[in-house]
């Protein structure tokens, strides 16, 4: 497989100016919401906008379709306001509830919010939704993001304390009220500290893994998921992952190809190598393909955002902030680009964004299914065009609709 890393790409679009044509991949570096992301400034992302064109190859199915619901969407005003309502249950075959968080004892603690959300969020699939049908296949995941917390290493530090943290995962994912079907982690180590615990990691994985099976087997049910998103870094996946140590225990990895870094050359994005995108989102999976995980329980990451900068005549780099205050500096949802792009966000003429556009997402789509991954996952529901606000879209969820119509047969 890794031999056919760049097999199929004909086209190259050679990028004299920005327009719709631009493609990209790109997330934070954790999923949304953040508010500590580095300014556009110092971004070192990767910019790739090219004709993305597979030759002819015979296209499998896949099975998944992961989308992330930021939890905290339903904050925002206007256009932006995002709720569970507005989730259509037939749309994604998995969805994350990102995220819970965890208390000094190392429980799982959901706030009120998350106590009235999760019963709606169960409603997606066991009742009527105001979509006005119910999805009984669809499996429902809550996320934690274990680098948020600087006890972290002491949660994972001992046997007794691991046990204390997924046997409160196992309680509240079991709640009548709630009945999530298991539990994604987001966890990367990009610090020293996190770095030298990743054997500990290791073991909450293989001991979390052996707790569901064993909870499954007393009760006779089925057995909970246990998934993680993880980075697309390579020196980041050799940091934070024995991954020889956790590829039988995870049921599927979201890696997370959309943070593809943008650099930026004499205060201009380099575009100097093709395809830089797409090649960058193969090699990712391709990586943790190697190390052991089996193809079918990779996710390929795809973003539906894009991000908005400008340069100025010293060639200083600065961002253009969208409308959506939680999201990092310079991310724009899809809606937003949208406009942007009709001239309609106010933005000057020496503003620029890139984004995935269809035929990007398409290529990446087609290698995916070409190479037989196990899906896409997709960050996240509230920042496609989920009103249909802007005009150029025929439906709701243009992107993710899409990705739904060529991915789930």
């Amino acid at each position: 497989m890794g031999n056919g890393l760049m097999e199929g790409i004909v086209l190259f679009i050679s990028p004299c100016a920005f327009s719709n044509r631009f493609r990209r991949s790109l997330v934070a570096d954790s999923i949304f919401p953040t508010k500590n992301k580095k300014k556009a400034n110092t971004m070192h992302k990767t910019i790739l906008f090219a004709g993305l064109l597979l030759a002819t190859a015979w296209l499998g199915s896949t099975e998944r379709l992961v989308c992330v619901y930021n939890s905290v969407s339903d904050q925002r005003w206007g256009v932006g306001n995002f709720t569970i309502d507005d989730i259509q249950p037939h749309l994604c075959t998995h969805l994350i509830y990102s995220f819970v968080t965890i208390d000094s004892s190392f429980n799982i603690s959901p706030n009120s919010s998350d106590k009235i959300k999760f019963p709606r969020f169960k409603n997606l699939k066991t009742s009527k939704h105001v979509w006005s049908t119910s999805n009984p296949d669809l499996k429902i995941l809550l996320e934690v993001n274990l680098m948020e917390y600087p006890f972290l290493h002491q949660l994972i530090a001992t046997q007794e304390n691991r046990k204390t943290f997924i046997q409160s995962v196992i309680s509240v994912l079991r709640e009548p009220a709630y009945m999530f079907d298991g539990i994604n982690i987001l966890w990367q180590a990009k610090t020293q500290t996190l770095i030298e615990i990743k054997e500990q990691y290791a073991k909450l994985i293989q001991e979390s893994h052996e707790a569901f099976i064993a909870e499954a087997a007393q009760n006779a049910s089925e057995k909970l998921l246990l998934t993680m998103s993880v980075s697309a870094q390579p020196v980041v996946i050799h940091q934070s992952y024995e991954v020889e140590h956790i590829a039988d225990h995870i049921d599927f990895f979201n890696v997370m190809t959309s943070d593809i870094e943008i650099i930026f050359q004499k205060g201009q994005p380099s575009f100097a190598t093709p395809a830089k995108s797409f090649s960058e989102a193969a090699f990712a999976v391709n990586v943790w393909h190697k190390l052991g995980v089996p193809a079918h329980k990779i996710n390929m990451g795809i973003g539906v955002f894009g991000e908005s900068f400008m340069i100025d005549i010293l060639g200083t780099v600065h961002v253009v902030r969208g409308n959506l205050a939680d999201l990092p500096e310079g991310f724009l949802s899809r809606y937003e680009v949208c406009s942007f792009l009709q001239g309609l966000l106010g933005a000057s003429s020496t503003t620029q964004v890139v984004f995935d556009d269809i035929a990007s997402i398409d290529a990446k789509v087609d290698y995916i299914k070409k190479y037989q991954f196990g899906g896409v996952f997709v960050l996240s529901l509230d920042l496609d065009d989920f009103n249909q606000s802007c005009c150029s879209h025929d439906s709701k969820y243009p992107v993710i609709q899409h990705l739904h119509d060529e991915l789930i047969l």
